[in-house]
């Protein structure tokens, strides 16, 4: 076992999850360019995954279990939380499978890909920047930043230039995002108007607006 690789699975991060800032900690008097070589050398024995500039993960034989991909796609990039839908299908309300995992964030938008999956950021505009977002077991020892219902909604109408409540109405998440009308209704009135009142962007006031008008009329 290489030297890097020994000390982080001393340290047993979560499912072998790590970033550059626990090697800087490990090694505080290792120069840069001795850190990168202790990296190279984990990379080539295939001991170390690379997510992502500056992100990690040990290899399946020095880790107890895969990490969750809320959990990848929060190390990744950040600040970030899991919205639209990715947000939507955690919370059963649309019926398709994800095939990435999409996040909001408030610095800049990318995409990243590694063996785990593919994780879009999409920078989102909204003060506070976390109404909306609750910190959520998604599995056992696992949690992260998720979207609410009404959050997911008013991110992917955010994203979704195209969209108005004028010229697609309800229609937009009923028959484009195939969410059933009774899962509408359960949303929380009070989570709407937070939202609404979070987000300056007039498009997605008016859409949110309409939501609160037909579905909790």
């Amino acid at each position: 076992m290489q030297t890097l690789t020994e000390k982080v699975w001393y340290l047993r991060p979560p499912a072998g999850l790590f970033d550059r800032q626990v090697i800087d900690n490990l090694f505080p008097e290792s120069s840069l360019s001795a850190k990168q070589a202790l990296l190279n050398k984990a990379f080539h024995c295939k001991e170390i995954i690379r997510l992502a500039p500056g992100t990690y993960c040990l290899a399946r034989e020095f880790r107890d279990r895969d990490p969750h991909p809320f959990s990848i796609a929060a190390l990744i990039h950040g600040p970030s939380y899991v919205t639209m839908e990715t947000a939507l299908a955690f919370h059963r309300m649309i019926p398709e499978a994800v095939l990435q995992v999409v996040s909001g964030t408030s610095a800049r938008s990318k995409e990243s890909s590694n063996e785990f999956g593919r994780f879009a950021f999409r920078r989102i505009l909204c003060t506070p920047f976390l109404t909306g977002v609750q910190n959520i077991k998604v599995e056992e020892g696992v949690w992260a930043y998720v979207a609410g219902p009404a959050r997911a909604i008013a991110d992917l109408i955010y994203v979704r230039s195209e969209v108005s409540a004028k010229k697609d109405g309800l229609r937009f998440l009923t028959d484009s995002m195939r969410i059933e009308s009774d899962d509408l209704l359960r949303i929380d009135n009070d989570e709407l108007s937070g939202v609404r009142h979070a987000f300056g962007n007039l498009r997605v006031r008016k859409y949110l607006d309409l939501l609160q008008r037909e579905a909790h009329r």
